[in-house]
């Protein structure tokens, strides 16, 4: 998920050729697609959304039990606070900095669906 839609729009284009991709603007919208019961491996997070933040989305999904945590891959634009910096490196989740290189997010979604697998 991502608020901005020109990189939503890009990370659908770039992925949509290997796996089925869905897009929303934000985490309260996630929250949402989630409670379908729909079954997702990976979930691409920005960290900096208007109403949640990417972080405040992970602690929900947290906070509900299950595993849904454990497949967040957060993007950044580079701009964290301190906060957020402390708490990237509590989570073993991954933190890609945009614009993602392709190789990277290539790394990144294998090593996520692993991680959840496990």
């Amino acid at each position: 998920m991502d608020d901005d839609p020109l990189v939503a729009a890009s990370l659908l284009r770039r992925l949509s050729t290997l796996y089925q991709v869905s897009t929303v603007p934000g985490a309260t919208e996630a929250l949402e697609v989630l409670k379908e019961e729909r079954v997702f491996d990976v979930i691409l997070c920005d960290v900096m959304m208007p109403g949640m933040t990417g972080v405040d989305f992970y602690r929900r999904l947290s906070d509900q039990g299950g595993s849904l945590h454990r497949k967040v891959i957060f993007m950044t634009g580079g701009v964290v606070s301190a906060g957020m910096n402390e708490f990237f490196a509590q989570v073993p989740n991954r933190c890609l900095e945009k614009p993602i290189d392709d190789q990277i997010l290539a790394q990144a979604l294998k090593d996520a669906v692993q991680m959840s697998a496990d």
